[in-house]
């Protein structure tokens, strides 16, 4: 979502782990990381207080399964690295 203030634009995002990003291309970037729903409302609510729009959205609940399992393969040490000097079969045979 596109956001301006007076001279400024900026963007705001919400993710699936309720990771807020807000960018002000006239100032700063700022990232809040809220631990719980309740913390989400609240930030939702400053916002609507303060009259800036947003929009949220969500992933699928498949979609974010996968990158779980995939995460957690590779913090168990299951993935193969790539020699970028081989090609892609070269490197899977």
């Amino acid at each position: 979502m596109i956001f301006r203030v007076g001279e400024c634009v900026g963007e705001y995002k919400l993710n699936n782990n309720f990771d807020i990003y807000l960018l002000n291309l006239c100032m700063e970037t700022v990232i809040m990381h809220p631990e719980n729903k309740e913390q989400v409302a609240a930030l939702k609510a400053f916002a609507k207080a303060l009259k800036v729009k947003f929009e949220t959205s969500t992933y699928n609940a498949d979609f974010v399964a996968k990158i779980k399992e995939s995460t957690k393969q590779v913090e168990a040490g299951n993935y193969t690295t790539l020699d970028p000097d081989k090609s892609l079969w070269e490197n899977l045979g």
